[in-house]
């Protein structure tokens, strides 16, 4: 029979990470998801310029949406570059233009995303990032957004997101595997 410290090695080995980077291309997740099959949505294009991440987003930690792998929210920060497209028109324009012709944007209510209210902190913390009171360029909500490739229905993204005043994008994105 092996000893109390045998198993501890063992469970402390088979936890570890296969790969050698422990941070996952999402950010900080770390999950045993291959990351090679894992396109990031967001557009390597003009249509948006990386921001620093709000203190708001970065105190959040260690909130795992429930899917086939548990990935962790990781926050999110752009700038809007569309030029005529504004609001949350311009980020579903930004997904849709981001160099895959196959990308399957799709737009969920909040209360659809997170049924049950697992993700409050979630939601609380991206309404933090929009302002003002929905003047129709999506200040002041929360939008959710599944990404997903049309060859891969079970692999997705979710994006939840608030647009400020200014055009910025702040919010989580998190991986996901449904069945």
């Amino acid at each position: 029979m092996s000893t109390d410290a045998d198993y501890t090695s063992f469970l402390e080995k088979a936890n570890q990470s296969t790969s050698s980077n422990p941070t996952s291309s999402s950010g900080g997740a770390n999950t045993n998801a291959d990351t090679h099959s894992w396109p990031d949505p967001l557009p390597s294009n003009k249509s948006i310029s990386p921001l620093s991440i709000p203190p708001h987003l970065t105190s959040i930690r260690g909130v795992y949406y429930t899917s086939e792998i548990d990935d962790e929210f990781t926050p999110v920060s752009f700038q809007l570059q569309n030029g005529d497209a504004e609001g949350f028109d311009g980020v579903r324009s930004a997904f849709s233009k981001g160099g895959n012709e196959n990308v399957d944007v799709q737009e969920m209510q909040v209360e659809e995303f997170d049924a049950r209210g697992n993700y409050r902190e979630i939601v609380e913390a991206v309404k933090k990032g929009g302002d003002g009171e929905g003047n129709g360029k999506g200040k002041g909500e929360v939008r959710v957004y599944r990404i997903g490739s049309e060859g891969s229905a079970a692999r997705v993204w979710y994006f939840v997101l608030a647009v400020d005043e200014q055009q910025r994008v702040s919010g989580f994105r998190v991986r996901a595997v449904e069945s």
